[in-house]
């Protein structure tokens, strides 16, 4: 899958994982993946959280944490105001 990435890393700035929360894997179940792709180099990730209706989702926190450049919507951000804080001193 990221083959691709890594044949045209001049011309790649970031991968997008952009996904239906609520109907798909969690982020945290990728991380195995997106770890073996970057094999500890930089690599530049938006996801698609903070969408859900699920009030257990926890994709808004880890896409947070892996250090997201940008959230795709982010809505329930309002509900977070500890990680607005921390999206806010990015």
């Amino acid at each position: 899958m990221f083959e691709g990435m890594k044949k045209h890393s001049d011309l790649i700035v970031g991968y997008d994982m952009v996904n239906e929360e609520d109907y798909v894997i969690p982020l945290k179940e990728l991380l195995p993946m997106i770890f073996e792709a970057s094999k500890g180099q930089p690599f530049p990730m938006i996801f698609h959280a903070g969408e859900s209706v699920d009030v257990n989702n926890e994709n808004l926190y880890d896409a947070i944490l892996l250090g997201t450049k940008r959230i795709g919507h982010g809505f329930n951000l309002a509900l977070h105001p500890h990680l607005q804080q921390i999206v806010k001193e990015k």
